[in-house]
């Protein structure tokens, strides 16, 4: 069944297996991606862009999702900090509206909250570890947040697109 498109804050589970999403977990240095393969039904580590700012960023992952014919995109969201102005959610709520007012496709945002750690573990028990580790981690955190959004979990729209 080829990919289709998909309201972005629905939650039928069944209706998100057949959206080609891909997933982003936004860091300062670096953004994990990962790509919802619809012919196996799973999220599958893609690749680790550095980064390079937000537009240049935003045009390089969506060559990619182009490539892959993305129909959503789905950014993790991590859980509010202690101090609103230099927290990782913030870096990931401006990505997304950035993200949602560069290009057409629809942006969701689903709470990554642990996401890194599971995707380490996982990794040091596969024995991936040092440097290795840290060149991967955040394509499979990215792939964890895509699993979650898979699932069912709810999710969270954009507001206020930021200025092109």
């Amino acid at each position: 069944m080829p990919p289709t498109t998909l309201r972005p804050d629905a939650d039928d589970v069944d209706s998100r297996r057949h959206v080609r999403a891909v997933a982003l977990d936004i860091g300062r240095v670096r953004i994990g991606v990962a790509i919802h393969d619809t012919d196996v039904g799973m999220a599958v580590a893609d690749h680790v862009l550095q980064r390079k700012g937000t537009r240049r960023d935003i045009a390089q992952l969506q060559r990619r999702f182009d490539a892959v014919k993305g129909t959503l995109w789905v950014v993790g969201l991590p859980p509010q900090g202690p101090d609103p102005r230099t927290c990782s959610a913030r870096l990931a709520r401006n990505f997304a509206k950035a993200l949602t007012a560069a290009q057409e496709a629809p942006v969701v945002l689903v709470d990554e909250a642990n996401t890194s750690r599971e995707a380490e573990d996982h990794l040091r028990l596969l024995g991936v570890r040092g440097r290795k580790l840290k060149e991967v981690i955040d394509k499979h955190a990215a792939a964890r947040i895509l699993d979650r959004w898979l699932a069912g979990a709810s999710v969270e729209l954009p507001t206020e697109p930021a200025a092109r």
